[in-house]
């Protein structure tokens, strides 16, 4: 089966997912306002931390909607089952204005 993410990044997620607190829910939003975001605690800057996000296809965008692609995010999780456990939980949050729903 071809990788849907790269190898080189699946071991960048794997080395900034091995220093988190086990546990410990973490979402993968681009944000800062959330303490419990894996860009927070992995002290990457919110362009550092999309970047990867885009790179990976875990996160796309079209036009103002950010979305999560739950197959990548599985395909991490099996690529990454022999050294980290991970629970993949998909939220949809759905507003209108600028407010963050968290």
């Amino acid at each position: 089966m071809p990788s849907i993410i790269a190898q080189d990044l699946v071991e960048l997620l794997k080395q900034l997912l091995r220093g988190l607190p086990e546990r410990i829910w973490h979402t993968f939003t681009t944000t800062d306002m959330f303490y419990h975001s894996i860009q927070v605690a992995t002290s990457l800057t919110e362009v550092e931390w999309e970047t990867v996000l885009l790179a990976s296809g875990i996160m796309f965008k079209s036009g103002n909607t950010t979305t999560f692609s739950k197959q990548h995010l599985e395909h991490l999780k099996n690529a990454l089952q022999e050294s980290l456990i991970l629970n993949i939980t998909l939220s949809q949050l759905q507003g209108t204005g600028k407010q963050p729903f968290l």
